[in-house]
């Protein structure tokens, strides 16, 4: 099997489209051609993988891919409501970044040691070189203090909240809509790189979820710190010992907000060198891609041609 078709369905933020476009660089490194679809971006993010909009394709192009193209395809998300086509004709793998609600291919999770039902574990994949490398705006803040900023997840608490009003540093929450007095609201795009690439700072996460840390890990390869509540993805992305935990439960007080945002100030630059050796030994391109490899050969019948 040296050729795979990607579907990516829905709107991807920046930090998971940079887990699978390591992931996707991977298998190219092996010899394996893909060619990627997707709702949502540009060829331009994508690099030198290849990458079509569907939106932009022609009516025949788009059947000429659902009837012809590709003898094994990878779903990434929901599937679309033309998957059936494609299922009845090629191999398929379905694989949901987190929680998933039904499957439409052979059922795989992109998380370490997790499954409700017995899918198959495929590892993410993180690379420093092009964090380094990102391009995008940086924001002018005034203060010299460390930067926090937070990425909130499903909830803010309100113990958060009430910490963070004793922080007199720049504060900024990604993504969010009316961010609270005195803070700014960064974009979902990569100027958070050049954010932490720039101005160094800590990433604060109130409710961690599997694609919050794969944003722990690439802040941890720029040398930035995550400060968060005791998470089970964490301890395995970062290591048990590669973030800074608020409190012991996953529900802190304000006082253990406040603390952790201390011992941040002190150890944060030696928490994120642990974190970022876990995430080169345990996450690296080349690992991942072995691991979608071996799957794709087995989905394959064991064909390399």
């Amino acid at each position: 099997m040296r050729e795979v078709v990607w579907f990516i369905n829905g709107w991807i933020v920046p930090w998971e489209r940079r887990v699978l476009l390591a992931m996707a660089q991977g298998l190219s490194a092996k010899g394996v051609t893909l060619r990627a679809l997707g709702l949502k971006g540009t060829s331009k993010e994508w690099g030198d993988i290849s990458f079509a909009n569907w939106h932009f394709l022609t009516g025949f192009e788009k059947l000429k891919w659902l009837l012809y193209e590709g003898k094994l395809w990878h779903l990434w998300g929901d599937p679309p409501r033309w998957w059936p086509f494609v299922r009845l004709r090629t191999r398929v793998i379905h694989t949901q970044l987190e929680v998933a609600s039904r499957w439409a291919g052979m059922p795989t999770v992109c998380a370490p040691n997790f499954s409700d039902a017995g899918e198959v574990q495929l590892l993410p994949a993180f690379d420093g070189r092009s964090l380094w490398n990102a391009a995008g705006s940086l924001f002018r803040i005034e203060e010299s203090m460390p930067l926090v900023i937070v990425a909130e997840g499903l909830k803010l608490p309100q113990e958060l909240l009430e910490a963070l009003c004793g922080w007199e540093g720049p504060l900024c929450f990604l993504g969010r809509a009316s961010p609270p007095p005195k803070s700014q609201r960064l974009p979902l795009d990569d100027s958070i790189y050049v954010l932490w690439r720039e101005r160094g700072g800590f990433l604060l996460l109130p409710t961690p979820t599997p694609t919050l840390s794969w944003l722990a890990a690439q802040a941890s390869l720029l040398g930035v710190p995550t400060i968060a509540a005791p998470s089970f993805w964490l301890d395995e992305i970062l290591g048990c010992e590669g973030y800074i935990i608020a409190g012991g439960n996953k529900n802190p007080a304000s006082e253990q907000w406040q603390e952790a945002i201390k011992r941040a100030l002190d150890v944060g630059g030696s928490v994120a060198g642990y974190a970022r050796r876990h995430v080169e030994t345990r996450f690296s391109s080349e690992v991942a891609a072995n691991r979608l490899l071996e799957l794709y050969l087995d989905s394959a019948g064991g064909e390399q041609r």
